[in-house]
């Protein structure tokens, strides 16, 4: 059951984020015969697939050309696929720039190269937001909101932390100056944050508001 509760606990946040209209008291974690936990929603097994892109849906304005939200939710109703893993965009690496109707958490300050304030966080992409988690929803498909991608702070990965939002190459801001990496390729970006880097917690807090 263990293994469920921060699952269950991170689509409770969801549901208070987006408002009570949009979730109910449905979403339970019940116990098997094997002992096991499940998580459902009113009773059903919430399905831990689907081919809904985890990043995709909120990259981009609903109504893009390029990525119809609307479709794909409606596909995965149709094929009983009723939960998807997303998250708001840690960096540039998953949806090219030049997509139609492609968004930002933050407000671009220079277009080349590009860069953003981070502490200007764009209305647009959060209403965005909030509209295509609204669309899933009537699709009856349930989000597991994952907040940051930590894969963005590695150097063992390709394409990652060159394109992260926190780089301090693709921002202005200079909270983000001190996060040079440890011997492993490891970005400190939650460390410094609670270990005395005031302005970039105060920054992480303002993103999970």
């Amino acid at each position: 059951m263990k293994r469920w509760l921060p699952v269950a606990l991170t689509l409770w946040l969801l549901c208070a984020w987006m408002g009570a209209g949009y979730c109910s008291s449905g979403l339970a974690v019940e116990k098997m015969d094997a002992g096991q936990g499940m998580l459902t929603y009113d009773g059903e097994p919430v399905f831990a697939f689907g081919a809904m892109s985890e990043l995709m849906p909120w990259a981009v304005r609903l109504g893009s050309k390029d990525y119809d939200v609307r479709r794909w939710a409606a596909w995965q109703e149709e094929h009983g696929m009723n939960y998807v893993r997303g998250y708001p965009e840690s960096g540039l690496a998953w949806c090219p720039v030049e997509t139609d109707g492609r968004i930002f958490p933050f407000k671009a300050v220079s277009s080349s190269p590009l860069k953003f304030d981070l502490t200007a966080f764009d209305p647009e992409y959060w209403e965005n937001f909030r509209q295509v988690t609204r669309v899933l929803a009537g699709h009856g498909v349930i989000v597991h909101l994952q907040l940051y991608q930590l894969c963005y702070f590695e150097d063992n990965y390709p394409n990652r932390w060159n394109l992260t939002f926190w780089n301090p190459a693709n921002n202005v801001n200079a909270f983000t100056r001190e996060l040079t990496p440890n011997a492993k390729g490891h970005h400190p970006f939650i460390e410094a944050g609670v270990n005395g880097n005031r302005a970039l917690l105060a920054n992480q807090m303002t993103y999970l508001e």
